[in-house]
């Protein structure tokens, strides 16, 4: 199997959860008022709306290193379900993120007003894309971490950590934020983990 494309998907992998983590610093502090719209505290939101679009196009690219960790074609079943799910749900996140960037650019050149762009994210269409988008990217991790588990390739605390976000950031929507932030940092470092790890795989032969 050719393995010269996995230093450039891990790589991308590693980017992808560090733009997350960018965003994740950026954004504001939790229950502050929104800003007025084209000030410098609402082009903040802008900058955090395109860095997760970022995070997520190079999630994408990443994804395919993960089946590197996984021997035998049996193992890579769970992780091809895994994967699969993970890209639904980035698809789902940069698509929302675009909508967002794309519908406040009508507001601030006055296509349209700020009352029907606040409307219109609180829609129930808009709500579901973005609700089914992050329940399909949870069920992709807890597939991913099984998966890891059961082939053993990762250490533990790699599994641990992706483990995390899928009970923390529920768990931070409804009840505080910090446990939200921590699943968030969770992720950001399990991901760039296993792009690094994956790497090595590939760097260094496991007979060495």
């Amino acid at each position: 199997m050719r393995v010269d494309w996995v230093p450039y998907s891990a790589a991308s992998l590693v980017a992808g959860a560090a733009a997350l983590a960018v965003a994740l610093v950026l954004v504001p502090a939790p229950g502050a008022v929104l800003p007025p719209y084209d000030t410098a505290a609402d082009v903040q939101w802008v900058v955090v709306a395109c860095l997760v679009l970022l995070a997520a196009v190079l999630l994408l690219g990443g994804l395919p290193v993960t089946l590197t960790l996984m021997p035998g074609r049996r193992r890579r079943r769970l992780a091809l379900v895994a994967v699969g799910l993970l890209t639904a749900g980035c698809l789902s996140l940069a698509g929302y993120a675009m909508a967002l960037v794309v519908a406040r650019a009508f507001v601030v050149e006055g296509g349209t007003g700020e009352a029907a762009y606040d409307a219109a994210l609180e829609s129930p269409p808009i709500a579901f894309f973005a609700t089914g988008g992050a329940v399909v990217f949870l069920a992709g991790l807890l597939l991913l971490a099984v998966a890891l588990v059961r082939a053993g390739t990762v250490p533990r605390w790699m599994v641990v950590l992706l483990f995390a976000p899928v009970l923390l950031l529920p768990a931070g929507v409804l009840l505080a934020v910090p446990l939200a932030v921590a699943g968030t940092l969770a992720l950001t470092v399990a991901l760039a983990g296993l792009g690094i790890h994956a790497n090595h795989r590939v760097a260094v032969p496991l007979s060495a």
